[in-house]
């Protein structure tokens, strides 16, 4: 068994696969496996995906093809076929933020005992660093009795940066499919009160953002599905909370 599995939904992701691979490559700490689930991409996506496989073996590289149905599926897919100990969806878009991630993962997750945990993102946007992200101190306490009811009202976890015990999907279900965006935010509210987890810092990925019109489209329906997320886990006064802080946070950003 493996220590890790990166998990990487493609589709037409040729664009910015290589980089992705050759951040895995690059890893110190090679107990992993990369699964690919790909959606019948015809980019060039595969035939980069097959010559990855050649050079590092089929029982460490490994592609799955399925019609394609959305991340969320694609992910829940994913988990399924892994092996490792631990888990973190790689998107195709994402990319390690240095070659010792994975050897500083598995020192930390091999001396602590924790079903998940959160670390930090390197924010992209036009090949060009906007920061990394969280940096404030509030968001570093995932796992405490502060940070799991905060976690309530803001989402302060980078999906990238995120290493999941594979036995905590078995325990607890998987991704809910009737959300194509904010899946994680539902998870995290789902498993947050009943495991043990907590931030690392470390920055753990790379991960690029893009001002265009699909991407205002995502947020708003980010934004959505976040709320019915909440909406499923908050009592009524706590949700009631939730609405204000968004409504504030919106007026406040128009003047």
């Amino acid at each position: 068994m493996y220590f890790f599995s990166l998990i990487t939904p493609t589709y037409n992701s040729a664009k910015f696969l290589r980089e992705n691979i050759k951040r895995a490559k690059e890893q110190t700490f090679q107990n992993f496996e990369h699964i690919f689930i790909d959606g019948f991409s015809h980019d060039g996506t595969v035939e980069i995906i097959k010559e990855y496989q050649q050079e590092m073996g089929e029982s460490k590289v490994k592609i799955f093809q399925y019609p394609p149905k959305g991340v969320t599926d694609a992910f829940n897919k994913g988990i399924k076929h892994a092996s490792g100990k631990y888990l973190i969806h790689y998107c195709s878009d994402e990319s390690f933020f240095n070659s010792d991630v994975l050897f500083k993962v598995h020192q930390f997750l091999s001396e602590n005992n924790y079903d998940w945990i959160y670390g930090k993102v390197n924010v992209i946007k036009g090949g060009n660093s906007l920061g990394i992200w969280p940096q404030k101190k509030i968001w570093k306490l995932g796992g405490t009795v502060i940070g799991n009811y905060i976690l309530n009202f803001f989402n302060f976890i980078p999906h990238a940066s995120v290493f999941y015990k594979k036995e905590i999907f078995e325990k607890f279900g998987y991704f809910d499919e009737t959300l194509t965006l904010a899946l994680d935010v539902e998870y995290w509210l789902r498993i947050k009160d009943k495991t043990k987890w907590t931030f690392f810092d470390i920055v753990v990925s790379n991960y690029g953002v893009e001002e265009t019109a699909g991407s205002v489209r995502d947020r708003e329906g980010y934004i959505k599905n976040a709320e019915k997320a909440r909406k499923k886990y908050l009592n009524k006064f706590e949700f009631a909370i939730y609405k204000l802080i968004k409504f504030l946070a919106n007026f406040f950003r128009k003047y």
